[in-house]
């Protein structure tokens, strides 16, 4: 019979009842253990830190990952978050041949292709925060950038809108474009309730009647008061001819003037009031009253700087006389590549110059520039292909390093001789050093090179000696040997 175990930490009890009853156990490969199982599994070993348990036994096949494996991710960048982590199986490429669409994030073509870190950005990484980033810029995802792994914001700065978020990421929320309530919406107008409606500081300005209150302006009488607060006591009552009174309003810039009671059609009535002056128009910021309505400079303001780009209008106000600086405006700005018209001249990214690069060493180096695009740097230099080192005083492997450790044979290894090295040095072969050079020529000038071996290096073995069957020399060398010969013709030779 077969048995079947899912936890290893049984293994011990297992063996022995296999050894008792002679079961056949079939113990599972280890499970992959779904990411939230073991989030879930960390989280709970970490709780329990300080208790004794079984938990060392159980192998779940996955490595835990601590605090400091984080720091593989490189650049201005952090994880979002401290909780314990199930380390994912990635292909290790760093050690191995990496082959066609194997790209790693360090700056070279691994996989031969011609493109340099494509596709080299990590899988499924967690989030980032943006250093230095505020607002919705801080959260960024991992690019590959230059070589290295970066953090880069998921979003860019917007013009800021009134919704209770922070679009222009600089640490503020709807800042200068409120109202002056604090609301996302046009000024309250104002209306004659003893309130400040539109937070100007003010109440009622404007709306109140003539007589300083609420409501309609109360109706003339003849009593000898000026009712409807104009200035003119009794106006349209009847009158005695020829009496005179003060008209108009002496409020503000008016000036007050006299009406005289003229008889028409014989009946009484108050002429054209002269010698008055009225309201100039409408209220500017001069520190008068111009209106003549009580209020000098009342609710004065004015739309001021530019909505053009990455610029925000702000608002002047008109205090003692005089409109105060743009208030909450966003000025522009120099031009930078991010796809924003930083200089709010309806434009964007203009003028930004590309710069001269260069990548590769030794006869690799290449020349580039790197551009303004989409609203990102792009540098499109490309290094050379190295190539074997020569002996020619460059780089030509483009190791950084000129001829370096170069040798190659010299001499000759015929005979007795033996091949000695040469050496690079600045571009040029030096002397052959240790071999074995040719000894002098072989042959009855030089007896010693009769010893069957080839002294000068020519292929040949005691050459130039006289042969066997002439004798007329005093001595020829036979396999190796001097020998001498006996009698004037050679008949026979002696050692």
């Amino acid at each position: 019979m077969k048995c079947s175990l899912t936890n290893h930490s049984l293994l011990f009890l297992v063996l022995i009842v296999v050894g008792l009853y002679g079961c056949t156990f079939e113990v599972p490969e280890t499970p992959t253990i779904p990411s939230q199982m073991a989030s879930d599994l960390d989280a709970n070993t970490d709780t329990n830190a300080d208790t004794s348990t079984d938990s060392d036994d159980l192998d779940l096949g996955h490595p835990r990952r601590d605090a400091s494996d984080m720091n593989e991710f490189s650049g201005d960048a952090r994880p979002m978050h401290d909780g314990p982590m199930i380390e994912q199986q990635m292909s290790d490429t760093g050690d191995a041949d990496c082959g066609p669409g194997c790209e790693e994030c360090n700056g070279a073509d691994d996989d031969g292709d011609g493109l340099i870190d494509e596709g080299a950005a990590p899988m499924d990484s967690p989030p980032c925060e943006v250093i230095d980033g505020l607002g919705p810029c801080a959260a960024g995802h991992l690019i590959c950038s230059e070589g290295a792994i970066v953090c880069t914001p998921l979003q860019t700065p917007e013009n800021e809108r009134c919704d209770q978020e922070d679009n222009d990421c600089d640490g503020l929320t709807d800042e200068g474009v409120q109202n002056d309530c604090g609301e996302c919406a046009p000024p309250p107008p104002e209306i004659c309730n003893d309130a400040d409606d539109d937070c100007d500081g003010l109440m009622d300005e404007g709306v109140r009647n003539p007589c300083g209150g609420c409501g309609d302006v109360p109706e003339e009488v003849c009593d000898g008061v000026d009712n409807d607060c104009n200035g003119t006591i009794d106006d349209d009552c009847p009158c005695i001819n020829g009496q005179e009174e003060p008209c108009g309003s002496d409020v503000g810039v008016c000036s007050a003037g006299t009406r005289t009671c003229l008889a028409i059609f014989g009946r009484s009535m108050w002429g054209d009031c002269e010698g008055n002056t009225g309201p100039e128009g409408e209220e500017s910021c001069d520190g008068r009253d111009n209106d003549c309505d009580g209020t000098t400079d009342e609710d004065l303001t004015r739309e001021c700087g530019s909505a053009v780009g990455a610029c925000v209008t702000g608002i002047q106000r008109c205090v003692g006389g005089e409109l105060t600086a743009c208030l909450g405006e966003r000025t522009p700005e120099d031009e930078i590549c991010d796809g924003l018209d930083n200089d709010c001249d309806g434009t964007t990214d203009e003028g930004i110059a590309p710069t001269d690069t260069q990548c590769g060493v030794g006869l690799c180096q290449r020349s580039g520039q790197r551009r303004c695009m989409e609203g990102a740097l792009v540098d499109d230099c490309q290094a050379g292909t190295p190539v074997g080192e020569g002996c020619d005083n460059e780089d030509n492997d483009c190791d950084g390093e000129i001829d370096e450790a170069l040798t190659r044979a010299c001499g000759s290894a015929v005979g007795e001789c033996e091949e000695g090295a040469e050496t690079c040095a600045q571009g040029a072969w030096g002397e052959c050093q240790g071999g074995v050079t040719p000894g002098p020529p072989e042959g009855s000038g030089n007896l010693a090179s009769c010893n069957g071996r080839d002294d000068d290096c020519d292929g040949r073995v005691d050459e130039d000696f006289p042969g066997i069957r002439n004798c007329d020399s005093e001595a020829i060398c036979v396999n190796g040997s001097i020998e001498f010969c006996r009698g004037d013709r050679g008949e026979g030779r002696e050692k």
